[in-house]
């Protein structure tokens, strides 16, 4: 572990009896400003792609980037019917640049460039990776305040009109994890943390769970009916981050769309019972890891994350007064025209097959995103509106 993420963990144990939840540890572990995850520029892509440790939608081809062109070109020509300007684009976790770089690259041959582009960033090294492959386009590109931590509101984000995307950025939001343990005396709700101590060092601990922690998690187990109870030991997360990111989202979006493609599951699937040891884990050098010894000896040095509870969201987002639909990313993608533009792009013409190396090579990564082995069901696309309506 980096001395600096040493001492910061220290510095929090310290003042809290000598132990840290889950989601705190995990958030120094992530975005510590020089010691965490997401802070090392040093790679060429930063975490992603084949230098990194995983490969997301905008790593798989132009694909993505096409797709979320083709619904920022629908809003522009709602905006013209309504009278508006044209709208905006903004992305939450832009990570290397490469999905807005493939976007704006779109829209430039359609001659449909946005107003502005607003990145919402917290890592300074992602950032010089994010100004390298945006600075060729002849448009303003802002970077915005980011969510200090729970609860807290994002700075200068409201009235904004245009497009929102958020791509594999809310698996990463710190998380608490629980343990159900109704026969401990204790109580039925542990929370697990770090812990430290001045002879044995970090280990990991659990204790009873905080009052609003026991209550989501009371709350998420009656809901489970047929489907319940959970056996003694069942472990889940719950993320405090996730909902007042979510209303952030519906408070700035004043006309416009949201589009939140991540892997998570609805509730029902999320607490299964056979999902007895939840779904956190992390990500090194393209490997699965979920040894919690290793989390720790290699805090900083690893990707940390959760499944996405999409019914949180989506609650959070319809009580904001946008209107929803969720798809799989397989449906998502073909809704936006993919094969037909594969099938244009790609193949040649009165040919039932791709032509170029490069073709095949895109043709396989599209099959990645759409397949149900691979991406195309484990991941979920939603979309929220507002004030489209009556441009439909």
């Amino acid at each position: 572990m980096h001395p600096a993420l040493h001492a910061a963990l220290y510095d929090d144990a310290c003042r809290q009896s000598g132990w840290i939840p889950f989601d705190q540890f995990m958030e120094r572990a992530l975005y510590h400003p020089q010691a965490g995850y997401y802070s090392d520029a040093g790679r060429p892509d930063g975490p992603f792609g084949p230098t990194g440790d995983f490969v997301t939608a905008a790593g798989l081809g132009p694909w993505m980037g096409w797709a979320i062109a083709k619904r920022f070109k629908r809003l522009e020509r709602m905006a013209r019917l309504q009278g508006r300007k044209r709208p905006c684009l903004r992305e939450f976790g832009p990570g290397n640049g490469a999905l807005m770089q493939t976007v704006l690259e779109q829209l430039g041959e359609w001659q449909i460039l946005p107003q502005r582009v607003e990145l919402v960033e917290r890592s300074a090294g992602l950032r010089k990776h994010q100004e390298a492959r945006l600075s060729q386009f002849p448009i303003e590109v802002v970077w915005l305040d980011r969510l200090e931590e729970e609860g807290a509101q994002l700075e200068g984000l409201g009235g904004f009109e245009g497009l929102v995307l958020a791509n594999e950025v809310a698996d990463a939001l710190p998380t608490k994890v629980f343990e159900w343990a109704p026969n401990d005396p204790q109580g039925p709700v542990l929370e697990w943390g770090l812990a430290w101590d001045s002879k044995d060092g970090w280990s990991w601990a659990s204790r009873r769970g905080q009052e609003r922690l026991t209550e989501v998690a009371l709350r998420r187990h009656a809901d489970l009916g047929q489907w319940g109870p959970w056996m003694a030991g069942h472990r889940g997360e719950w993320s405090p981050w996730l909902a007042p990111w979510a209303r952030s989202l519906a408070d700035g979006l004043a006309w416009g769309e949201l589009v939140i493609a991540d892997y998570g599951y609805e509730r029902v699937e999320l607490d299964h019972p056979d999902r007895h040891r939840g779904t956190l884990t992390a990500h090194h050098r393209h490997q699965r890891i979920d040894d919690w010894p290793t989390w720790l000896a290699h805090a900083g040095d690893m990707d940390l994350t959760a499944h996405v509870d999409f019914s949180e969201l989506a609650d959070v987002l319809s009580h904001g007064g946008l209107n929803l639909c969720l798809q799989t990313q397989a449906a998502w993608l073909i809704d936006q025209g993919l094969i037909e533009e594969a099938q244009q792009r790609l193949f040649e013409e009165k040919s039932n097959t791709p032509g170029k190396p490069e073709s095949i090579r895109m043709l396989g990564q599209l099959q990645t995103l759409l397949s149900d082995a691979d991406m195309g069901q484990r991941f979920l696309v939603l979309t929220a509106s507002r004030g489209l309506e009556e441009a439909n």
